[in-house]
């Protein structure tokens, strides 16, 4: 158990590093200091989402009672949270480009939303 608890970690930590440096890169044209609180946003934030997306995707698929819900709902209902909550602070943050500071959230983070949907969706018919 130790084991999985540190790799979500690793995970959320690589997440920081990597989205922090993207936000960084297509936003520093704006400038040294916007880019850096852009990056550091996004770094923080991509690190959480990382560690609560799975939470949130279960919660969606429980609520949900009907199949085609049970595939569609966690993916989107965690999508559209994501991206509000994350286009949200950086609004606050005024960070210059938020779309594109968001775009790898579509890219990365949609097909494993689509996954981990799929594997709940899986694992809930064997034992169920």
């Amino acid at each position: 158990m130790q084991a999985q608890q540190a790799r979500k970690y690793l995970i959320a930590a690589i997440a920081f590093v990597l989205q922090g440096a993207w936000a960084w890169y297509v936003n520093q044209p704006f400038g040294l200091q916007p880019a850096l609180k852009a990056a550091l946003l996004h770094g923080c934030l991509s690190a959480a989402q990382t560690l609560v997306s799975a939470v949130m995707m279960e919660f969606f698929f429980a609520l949900a009672r009907v199949t085609w819900l049970k595939l569609v709902l966690p993916v989107l209902g965690t999508l559209l949270v994501m991206v509000l909550l994350m286009g949200s602070l950086h609004w606050i943050n005024r960070t210059p480009d938020i779309a594109r500071t968001l775009l790898p959230l579509l890219f990365l983070g949609l097909p494993y939303y689509a996954i981990y949907t799929g594997v709940l969706w899986r694992t809930s018919n064997k034992t169920g």
